[in-house]
């Protein structure tokens, strides 16, 4: 078990050194505490707020990520120079990671287990149940 932890942890860490090489200016003192799930959405909304961005804006006025992390299950990304258009990407990709596997990247739901959010999909929900649920 040890080991598939740790194969994860060098999985999101070397995704997110080729993020960082491709988003340098947003990733600048970035903190990341993510699984592996969801690392497609992140570039994802790495490249939709890029494009937002233009080449015209000036380096200290670019938005800079400070952390992107799992809170209450779902996705959290914090920093500054982040305007209300940066802030609606933001927003919208949040939401969007209620609905994919954090581990896998496949459709997935709000799940609890120990009082512990997560979203998974079935093959990894690993015995926790819908948060949704109301039975």
């Amino acid at each position: 078990m040890t080991d598939k932890l740790v194969g994860k942890k060098w999985d999101v860490i070397r995704y997110i050194d080729e993020l960082d090489r491709e988003y340098r200016d947003m990733l600048l003192h970035t903190t990341a505490y993510v699984c592996p799930g969801w690392m497609k959405l992140i570039k994802d909304m790495l490249e939709e707020i890029q494009q937002e961005v233009g080449s015209d804006m000036a380096a200290d006025e670019q938005p800079v990520f400070t952390t992107i992390k799992e809170k209450f299950g779902t996705l959290r990304v914090y920093g500054y120079n982040i305007d209300d258009t940066d802030q609606a990407i933001i927003d919208k990709y949040e939401k969007l990671s209620a609905t994919i596997c954090s581990e896998c990247g496949n459709p997935g739901k709000l799940h609890v287990k120990n009082m512990w959010l997560y979203v998974a999909c079935a093959e990894h929900a690993n015995g926790g149940w819908p948060a949704d649920d109301d039975e």
